[in-house]
C-alpha cells in the first residue's frame, strides 16, 4: 500500500524502496504466489522506471519479469493485461516494431479468451487498436494501420474516450500524410483539433502539435507552424517521454533551417542532441546528427562538419 501511495504522489525513490522490500518479503512466503503481488510490484517498478527516467530497457526488463511470475489462475488479473500491453508499448518506443507487433498479438490472444474477456476495460481495447495502428504505420503497412485506427475510433466514440479519440485521429492524419494525401490528413487533423479542448493528456497534445506543424511547414504556412511547434516544445518539456520533446525540438530546428537561421537551428539541435544521447534515442540522434551537419556546413565550420559527417556514418552503421 505504501509503495502505491508514494507512486501516486510521484515519490519515485520511496515508492521503489517499498516495492523492492515487498519483493524480498514475498520470496519468504511462496504460499502467496497466487496473489500475484510479485507481478504487481514489477509492474509498478516498470512504470516508475518509465515515468522517472524514461528508462525503456529497465521498464521492459521489469515488465518481462512481471509476466513470467504471473499466475493466470490467481488474483489481480488486471495487472497481467497491463503488463502485456505495456510490453508492446516499451518495445515500440525502442523501435523494436516487429517484437512490439508480436506483443500486441499476444495481448489480443489473451483478451479473446472466453475466460478472461470480461476483465478487460474498454480503454485497454482502444489502446490495443491504437498500438496496432502505430506499429503498422512504423512498419510502412499503412492499410493495416488505417484499419485498426478506424476500429479504434469506433470504440473510442462509443465509450466517449476523448483522449484516445484525439490520439487515433492524429494517428490517421499522420498515416495519410505519410501516404502523401494531404487533404485527408488535414481532415483528420481538424477532427482532432475540434476536440482539443477536451484533452487532458499533454503528451497527446504535443504529439499532435508536432505532426501538424510538419504538414503546415510543407504547405509553407511558417507562422502557423511555428505557433504549434512552440506549443509542443513547451508542454512536452517536463514529460517523461523524452522522445516527444526531442521530436518537438527537431521540428523547431528544422523550422529555423527553413528560415536560414542557422545559428538558432544549431542551438536547438544541440539541445535535442544532449537529451537524445542521455536517453539513448538512437533514431532521433541520427536525425539530429544529419541536421547538425547541415548547420555546420552553412556556418562554414569545416572541422565540425567533418566530425558530424563521420558520426552520422557511424550511427548509420549501427542502425
Amino acid at each position: 500500500m505504501y509503495g502505491v501511495c508514494y507512486y501516486k504522489q510521484k515519490e519515485w525513490d520511496l515508492s521503489t524502496d517499498y516495492f523492492q522490500s515487498t519483493l524480498q518479503l514475498l520470496e519468504e512466503y511462496p504460499e502467496l504466489a497466487s496473489s500475484n503481488l510479485t507481478s504487481a510490484c514489477y509492474n509498478y517498478l516498470a512504470l516508475i522506471a518509465y515515468h522517472s527516467e524514461y528508462n525503456l530497457n529497465q521498464s521492459l526488463s521489469y515488465t518481462q519479469k512481471g509476466i513470467e511470475f504471473f499466475r493466470v489462475d490467481g488474483e489481480r488479473l488486471s495487472h497481467y493485461f497491463t503488463l502485456l500491453i505495456n510490453k508492446a508499448i516499451y518495445l515500440e518506443r525502442l523501435n523494436l516494431n516487429e517484437n512490439a507487433l508480436q506483443a500486441v498479438k499476444d495481448f489480443e490472444q489473451k483478451i479473446n479468451s472466453v475466460d478472461v474477456f470480461y476483465n478487460i476495460e474498454s480503454s485497454a481495447l482502444i489502446l490495443m487498436k491504437n498500438m496496432y495502428a502505430t506499429i503498422y504505420k512504423n512498419l510502412g503497412l499503412f492499410e493495416e494501420a488505417l484499419t485498426h485506427a478506424f476500429d479504434g475510433v469506433k470504440l473510442a466514440r462509443i465509450h466517449r474516450q476523448y483522449d484516445y479519440l484525439f490520439s487515433l485521429w492524429t494517428t490517421i492524419g499522420t498515416i495519410y500524410y505519410a501516404l502523401g494525401n494531404l487533404e485527408e490528413a488535414k481532415t483528420y487533423y481538424q477532427h482532432a483539433l475540434d476536440i482539443e479542448h477536451a484533452i487532458t493528456n499533454n503528451k497527446k497534445l504535443a504529439f499532435y502539435y508536432t505532426n501538424l506543424s510538419e504538414m503546415l511547414m510543407k504547405e509553407g504556412k511558417w507562422k502557423k507552424a511555428k505557433e504549434f511547434i512552440d506549443k509542443s516544445v513547451a508542454i512536452s518539456s517536463n514529460d517523461p517521454r523524452k522522445d516527444i520533446h526531442v521530436n518537438a525540438l527537431i521540428k523547431l530546428g528544422k523550422w529555423h533551417l527553413q528560415q536560414q537561421q542557422y545559428q538558432e537551428a544549431l542551438n536547438v539541435f544541440q539541445s535535442a542532441e544532449k537529451i537524445a544521447q542521455q536517453h539513448h534515442l538512437q533514431k532521433e540522434e541520427k536525425i539530429i546528427t544529419a541536421a547538425l551537419c547541415n548547420c555546420y556546413e552553412h556556418l562554414n565550420d569545416k572541422q565540425k562538419f567533418l566530425d558530424y559527417t563521420t558520426k552520422l556514418y557511424r550511427l548509420t552503421e549501427i542502425t
